[in-house]
């Protein structure tokens, strides 16, 4: 498919290709689409924010970016389906499954939009730790975009007679599962890192920290 026509297809019909999703109608040519563009995405974010500690870090950042989206997507996936459906959502497995593809291009357009900027903060020789202050701000921009997407759109296909009680625990759910989904790839983040290239250590596949994104937030608090 052309990508500039797959880009416009996308902006210009949003609800439309949205609600598709959910119905699982979308074509196979744009769930294709949907699934390179964010690999690709993913993967020259990745290769930047690890470029900080050198190419090689940078190669394998590339890979470990998408990983970290898609691997949090796959453990989430089972509960938000199963909950979707006991709470009178009658969506199939396949449309939540096309929905959450969806949901991740989306995070990893607005996220490669962001490039420019990580590289230029890159070029300039930015210090680590405020590179890697503004590349996490600009994840959680992207992140927060999907957030937005399943919040607003999850009831979209939602049957008329589903009463309002029904919707607001169906909105719960989602914000609950929503922050799952973040805690999740923040830990996941930990255990695949380093994502980030430090300068100032040796190249690693992958860190031996003890730590997890809870003990070291209850760290930081300790050393307070």
């Amino acid at each position: 498919m052309n990508l500039e026509f797959f880009f416009n297809y996308m902006l210009q019909n949003k609800l439309e290709v949205i609600k598709e999703a959910l119905k699982a109608e979308l074509p196979k040519s744009i769930v294709y689409a949907l699934l390179i563009t964010s690999f690709l995405s993913f993967s020259v974010f990745g290769f930047l924010i690890g470029s900080s500690h050198g190419v090689i870090q940078g190669f394998v950042s590339c890979f470990k970016l998408p990983l970290l989206f898609y691997i949090t997507c796959i453990i989430c996936f089972p509960t938000l389906y199963i909950f979707l459906a006991l709470l009178g959502i009658k969506t199939s497995l396949k449309g939540i499954a096309q929905f959450s593809v969806l949901a991740l291009s989306i995070m990893s357009i607005i996220l490669i939009a962001f490039a420019p900027v990580s590289l230029f903060f890159l070029v300039i020789k930015t210090d680590y730790e405020v590179f890697k202050l503004i590349n996490v701000g600009m994840m959680a921009i992207a992140g927060l975009s999907g957030v937005y997407l399943f919040k607003k759109y999850i009831l979209v296909n939602a049957p008329n007679e589903l009463s309002d009680i029904s919707r607001t625990r169906i909105n719960r759910f989602v914000l609950l599962w929503l922050m799952m989904f973040g805690l999740i790839g923040t830990n996941l983040g930990f255990v695949i890192s380093p994502i980030f290239g430090d300068p100032s250590v040796e190249f690693m596949w992958f860190t031996n920290a003890s730590q997890n994104f809870f003990s070291h937030i209850l760290s930081i608090f300790q050393t307070n």
